[in-house]
């Protein structure tokens, strides 16, 4: 079988409808961030930036509720920690001043493997945000507010 410009011979179809298609995706995708990501340059605080003095995974805690608490990895000192995908697990960050939701813009950024992407889902960058529930989508990393104490 010969495939002219802008066919792929492998399946039969067409490359332009699937750049097309990939490129709506993308669009819509970018779109969709940046409503999410409703912070106007205008209103950011003057106020320095907030700084992370420590973090905690709670390798052993997560590792209960992920049925990894036998994993080599988690038992180990110090444990690392092992979380499956699509289950949620607690984490703690503490600051270099105390935390205001309202003022300071906190984002965390997750990478997995050696060379992370967002296009291969293995980067996932999110915004904390005052909301209260997670999101139900399985496929969509979210992060939310549990607790706070002060700087952390």
């Amino acid at each position: 079988m010969m495939s002219g410009p802008g066919q792929n011979s492998r399946s039969g179809g067409n490359v332009r409808n699937y750049q097309r298609n990939m490129l709506s995706r993308f669009a819509a995708d970018y779109a969709r961030r940046r409503a999410q990501d409703n912070t106007n340059p205008a209103e950011v605080s003057s106020s320095p930036p907030i700084n992370v003095e420590l973090t905690e995974l709670y390798a052993r805690d997560n590792a209960k509720s992920h049925h990894t608490d036998r994993f080599e990895l988690v038992v180990d000192n110090p444990p690392t920690s092992v979380l499956r995908r699509g289950q949620a697990f607690f984490f703690a960050v503490r600051f270099d001043r105390p935390f205001d939701i309202h003022q300071d813009l906190v984002r965390f950024v997750f990478d997995f493997g050696p060379n992370p992407t967002v296009t291969k889902g293995t980067r996932n960058l999110i915004q904390l945000s005052d909301k209260r529930d997670l999101t139900l989508d399985k496929g969509r990393w979210d992060v939310r507010l549990h607790h706070q104490d002060s700087n952390t």
